[in-house]
């Protein structure tokens, strides 16, 4: 039987890889079809402010999986995933801070924690139809 933290872990990864499986094929797609520059310092703020809403989608969908997969006291999970997701965001916008609009790597940060709790919120109003 797999423990509790094991399946916390499990449930916050799978919230991680949803969202990396939506957006890194959404970025690529978008960067060989020449709807995005290949080149970051040459992005608009009408293409980040693309980029920035799929992102939300896959983090709300991230926030899902994570509730859904969750052992138990799936908003905790979310809080987790999201900061997982702040993490990494924020590594991401220290790395590549001369590269681009300052504004896009903040806003992945900031939404992180909102977007994985309407994730996690989405499956308990769903869950509540249901029954």
């Amino acid at each position: 039987m797999m423990s509790e933290l094991f399946k916390s872990a499990r449930a916050v990864f799978a919230g991680v890889l949803v969202n990396f499986v939506v957006a890194v094929p959404i970025d690529a797609v978008m960067h060989s079809t020449g709807v995005f520059p290949r080149d970051a310092t040459q992005m608009t703020d009408g293409l980040y402010a693309v980029a920035l809403a799929y992102r939300f989608m896959a983090a709300l969908m991230g926030g899902y999986v994570t509730a859904f997969m969750a052992p138990s006291n799936p908003h905790r999970h979310a809080r987790y995933l999201a900061g997982v997701g702040m993490a990494l965001s924020s590594t991401g916008a220290y790395l590549m801070w001369d590269v681009g609009h300052h504004w896009y790597p903040l806003a992945l940060v900031a939404m992180s924690m909102p977007c994985c709790l309407a994730g996690a919120s989405m499956l308990q109003s769903s869950s509540r139809r249901r029954m």
